[in-house]
């Protein structure tokens, strides 16, 4: 089946999000380009299975031209520095009846298995039988430990 039409506008990161009942606009509050944490011992091991993060990101879509109806498959990949793919997720854009889609992706759980730059990439598919092809958005994360904070003696 055919799709197309749609276009990629933008996907942010943040810690919080918010849907207005009366506008339907999202706020997105604390938008994020890295995540810090500090182990309360000082620890700084490099590899800790108990954190987790949390974060939601929001992904907006458009027709490409306003006056046409137009679809498209999207897909959203949370990637690890090492590439490995930590969630991943499908989803119809579907702009028939609307000029504007916007998905939200909440992540309660996300294990941080290692520190670096972690990368959101959101992929378009226009046809079911086209492949994936090349990332039409990649949002940088940095994960890091931060020193301790230092008592006061």
């Amino acid at each position: 089946m055919a799709m197309a039409g749609a276009q990629h506008v933008f996907t942010a990161v943040c810690l919080k999000s918010l849907l207005s009942a009366d506008s339907s606009l999202f706020s997105l509050i604390d938008i994020v380009e890295h995540i810090g944490f500090v182990h309360a011992n000082g620890d700084r091991d490099e590899k800790d299975d108990q954190l987790v993060v949390h974060m939601e990101i929001l992904s907006t879509w458009t027709r490409a031209d306003f006056a046409t109806p137009g679809t498209c498959l999207s897909r959203l990949d949370v990637v690890a520095p090492n590439q490995e793919i930590l969630r991943k997720w499908e989803h119809p854009i579907d702009l028939s009846q609307l000029m504007w889609e916007r998905v939200r992706y909440v992540i309660d759980d996300l294990p941080l298995r290692e520190f670096g730059r972690h990368e959101v990439r959101v992929y378009q598919r226009d046809t079911e039988d086209q492949g994936w092809g090349v990332a039409v958005a990649v949002y940088p994360i940095l994960m890091r430990m931060h020193e301790p904070a230092m008592a006061p003696s």
